[in-house]
């Protein structure tokens, strides 16, 4: 049995239809770090850094028995932002909490023939520990505060050993992030995935700035397989295929709803 914990960095990534005046802490707010600058051409190319109250802290559970190697895990996160103070406004600092749990194993099957591993994590605001790169919180229209968005993921794989060369891989996995609508002082969209969202100009490849849409879910199956051409003294070479599907959907506005995907082929020699 191993138990550990971690004090981890706690940006802190959102999305928003509709932000207050003068919130701090942001990445985008005027209190946060620029970004870089590497070249001429790319000054500032990314985003400051959110100024968020404290690390997050992370901690995991691991024990291995004659089924396999299991964990439990668990995530707690705290989101501050604040509404800057004006000449005719007072400021205030909103803090809220963001967590998840989840669980992973890898279980061998077959006399370690066949490996299946599983993970999964659930919660809200964990956005950012997830592959998919979704948005931890958003923001309420009226006072500014980072609302965490609900949010889980799954994922398996199972592995083939067939022999000492061919190794037969397919995996899947998916995450999912909950709606988080308000309607802004104006009456328009405001917060994550907001019914009242047009996608009018989403068929329009030259506007194509124009379309903006909260994620939904996404979710990616594979299958391939590694054959070991040399291993010895000298290292290992390995040549493999992979087929990968991606599929991306977005929460419904007004008009029809877009969707993403595609389908990606790799052929690899690794030395």
């Amino acid at each position: 049995v191993w138990v550990g914990v971690a004090l981890e960095n706690p940006e802190t990534t959102y999305s928003a239809a509709f932000v207050p005046p003068n919130v701090m802490g942001l990445n985008t707010s005027p209190n946060a770090a620029t970004g870089v600058n590497l070249l001429p051409f790319l000054a500032n190319y990314s985003n400051g850094h959110s100024t968020t109250l404290a690390p997050d802290l992370v901690g995991k559970i691991a024990f291995e028995s004659g089924l396999g190697h299991f964990e439990i895990k668990a995530l707690g996160r705290l989101f501050r932002d604040r509404i800057a103070a004006t000449a005719t406004t007072s400021s205030r600092t909103n803090t809220t909490g963001g967590y998840g749990v989840g669980f992973g194993a890898l279980m061998p099957f077959a006399g370690n023939r066949l490996e299946l591993s599983l993970e999964g994590l659930a919660g809200q605001g964990i956005g950012r520990y997830g592959t998919a790169g979704f948005p931890d919180v958003t923001l309420d229209p009226a006072s500014g505060t980072m609302r965490p968005l609900r949010q889980a993921r799954l994922m398996a794989g199972l592995v083939y050993h067939r022999g000492s060369r061919l190794d037969v891989f397919a995996y899947g996995g998916a995450e999912y992030t909950g709606r988080y609508p308000f309607l802004s002082p104006t009456g328009t969209a405001a917060g994550y995935g907001s019914p009242l969202v047009s996608y009018a100009s989403c068929s329009n490849e030259v506007a194509l700035n124009a379309c903006h849409g909260d994620n939904r879910a996404i979710y990616q199956g594979m299958i391939g397989y590694w054959y070991r051409l040399y291993k010895g003294e000298f290292g290992s070479i390995a040549y493999g295929n992979q087929v990968t599907y991606v599929h991306r959907s977005l929460w419904s506005g007004i008009g029809n709803t877009p969707e993403g995907r595609n389908l990606v082929v790799y052929s690899t020699l690794r030395f």
